[in-house]
């Protein structure tokens, strides 16, 4: 049976049985395989990496400050920073003011150098 990455071919896979793991990943893959480029040596696929950014909630964020939800947002709105709305998987996917890593980490920072926390 030819494999030409289509859903049916998949599914003919799965119902006759002949499946393997790896048959059936072969039939769900996107995209162009890797073409041998000019030089002879085959080439890299290209596929899209997705940046995992580390971020922190404005709750999360004054938990670890000790204050109060509003205290903190008023706080870190003082020091310039602006919150970015996202949804988050510990704000169960309601929108939440975050910060970056970095971000809560100066924040942090600068609330201990004044002698809180």
């Amino acid at each position: 049976m030819k494999q030409d990455g289509s859903i049916i071919d998949a599914i003919v896979l799965l119902r006759t049985r002949e499946a393997t793991d790896d048959a059936v990943r072969r039939a769900f893959v996107r995209g162009p395989s890797p073409r041998p480029s000019a030089g002879g040596t085959p080439a890299t696929a290209a596929s899209p990496t997705r940046e995992i950014r580390q971020v922190v909630t404005l709750r999360e964020l004054a938990a670890r400050l000790q204050m109060d939800v509003s205290a903190c947002r008023r706080y870190v709105l003082k020091q310039g920073y602006i919150p970015v709305r996202q949804r988050t998987a510990s704000s169960s996917f309601q929108v939440a003011l975050t910060f970056t890593a970095q971000q809560a980490d100066d924040i942090y920072a600068m609330r201990h150098a004044e002698g809180y926390c």
